[in-house]
């Protein structure tokens, strides 16, 4: 998160707004926001709904814990990335901002989101 907050700038220049979803508790999450200095909002998702229709949930995990995970959704609610990704293997948010401008390649490890990622976000969105 700390990445993508050093990039926010250039992602609004975009027209793209940031934001993070964490599993944990409101008052968990208020305080990773203070200490990473979050220019954007952190949401809290302690339910796990969201997570669960994203498909990123990992029940097996501290009782259960959010993948981590990209996703990029355009103005008109239009999914254009998506990336289940690991904890030491994450995608660069230098690297996925110069895509989105139209200046590079997309990242290494795959772009675009497949069509069972479209159905899940539908069913979320119902």
């Amino acid at each position: 998160m700390a990445e993508f907050a050093a990039q926010a700038d250039g992602f609004a220049r975009l027209g793209y707004k940031l934001a993070g979803v964490s599993a944990d508790p409101p008052q968990r999450s208020a305080r990773l926001h203070r200490d990473l200095q979050l220019p954007f909002p952190l949401l809290c998702d302690p339910e796990r709904k969201l997570i669960q229709a994203w498909d990123v949930y990992n029940p097996r995990e501290r009782g259960g814990i959010a993948q981590p995970a990209t996703a990029v959704i355009a103005a008109a609610g239009t999914l254009v990335w998506f990336e289940r990704e690991a904890m030491a293997r994450r995608v660069k948010a230098e690297e996925l901002l110069a895509h989105l401008g139209g200046g590079a390649a997309p990242p290494p490890r795959g772009f675009g989101p497949r069509f069972r990622d479209f159905l899940r976000a539908l069913r979320f969105t119902r």
